[in-house]
């Protein structure tokens, strides 16, 4: 699926394509290969590592869940290590 980069969340709320994922320019920075992370994801907002996930945000290393906020290492919605908020420790929304 295609990546996008907006400038917050909020634009990226506004897209026309609900099944384009979103990062912001901060968060495409720490993860250049952003597009790469998102590839098989539909409408996650600033995820990495994820597979086949839907409409979730600030999660890493999830597979498919949908409609989740800053999980980590998830599978179908049943988390297997805490949920934070700030997965990756790096201050950035």
């Amino acid at each position: 699926m295609t990546t996008l980069i907006f400038e917050n969340f909020e634009e990226f709320e506004k897209r026309e394509d609900k099944t384009a994922n979103g990062f912001s320019a901060a968060f495409a920075k720490l993860y250049p290969n952003y597009e790469k992370h998102n590839e098989t994801n539909e409408g996650c907002w600033n995820c990495t590592f994820c597979y086949y996930c839907d409409d979730c945000r600030y999660c890493v290393d999830c597979r498919l869940c949908s409609n989740l906020e800053h999980e980590v290492g998830c599978a179908r919605n049943h988390p297997t290590t805490r949920c934070v908020d700030d997965p990756l420790g790096v201050g950035i929304t």
